[in-house]
């Protein structure tokens, strides 16, 4: 499948680090892209790092790449970082831009992923989450936790369930943040900031319903799961297959037929 070329080259890939060992990950995972992302392996990367956490010379093997230090603004909570690099890359896109990929530093690039390509028939591409975690069933009523970010959020209406790749189980939409392609005319990512932000200096929501380390891990992508529900509709979203962000980690509790079995198979 040929994208068309013009949406390939106006799209941009970003991502963030935060330590030489993601950095060291980053060059694995830029490699990959290089060599096995066919139309795409040419796409613009940016890395978002936090200002003055690495001296200047590690980011020397990293050209043509182009690095943003981002002023750290005390950054408290699990993958503000990721947060704001996204909303930064938004802000860079301005209004011109194609796709907007994010690829997380602990993942490798095996074939093409075309699917992050967007055209007009689609605004945003993800996967489901892998495990229910935080999420909630379709069948289950909305917890104190979602409740309050499905109203900072403004969604008021749940047309369809996502499924988990473990258990299979059915789920309001709840997507992996891992690897994801959004349309960056729709401000989604600059919203995620602020809704972010908003939430974790909200002393009462943390206290009454993000106080364990499992809920304040996966906020950031439940936070990003509301928007996308609110702001795209389920027919312009394209549910990527599981060959994307294949989750290695947990491939012994897999069923037999979720399993891969060759990386050939794996995007």
């Amino acid at each position: 499948m040929v994208k068309d070329i013009s949406t390939i080259n106006s799209s941009l890939v970003f991502t963030s680090a935060n330590s030489a060992f993601q950095l060291s990950n980053l060059k694995t995972m830029l490699r990959s892209l290089r060599s096995f992302g066919g139309e795409i392996s040419k796409i613009p990367v940016i890395i978002f790092v936090p200002e003055n956490s690495l001296p200047d010379e590690i980011y020397e093997n990293f050209t043509p790449v182009k690095v943003f230090k981002i002023e750290p603004a005390n950054f408290k909570f699990f993958f503000q970082l990721k947060v704001k690099a996204a909303a930064q890359s938004e802000k860079l896109c301005g209004k011109d831009s194609g796709s907007l990929i994010w690829l997380s530093s602990n993942c490798l690039i095996l074939k093409p992923p075309l699917d992050f390509i967007l055209d007009n028939q689609f605004h945003a591409a993800f996967r489901p989450v892998h495990i229910k975690n935080i999420g909630l069933s379709s069948s289950q009523p909305v917890d104190g936790f979602w409740n309050e970010i499905y109203r900072r959020v403004g969604v008021s209406e749940i047309g369809y369930e996502v499924t988990s790749l473990l258990g299979n189980e059915n789920l309001r939409p709840y997507f992996n943040t891992h690897w994801f392609s959004i349309n960056s005319k729709l401000g989604i990512l600059n919203k995620w900031e602020q809704i972010f932000v908003e939430l974790i200096n909200d002393n009462i929501f943390i206290e009454n319903h993000c106080n364990d380390q499992q809920h304040q891990i996966f906020l950031h992508q439940a936070i990003l799961s509301a928007l996308i529900t609110k702001y795209i509709p389920r027919e312009k979203l394209r549910i990527l297959d599981a060959g994307y962000s294949y989750p290695l980690h947990f491939q012994d509790k897999l069923k037999t037929h979720d399993l891969f079995k060759s990386l050939e198979e794996m995007v």
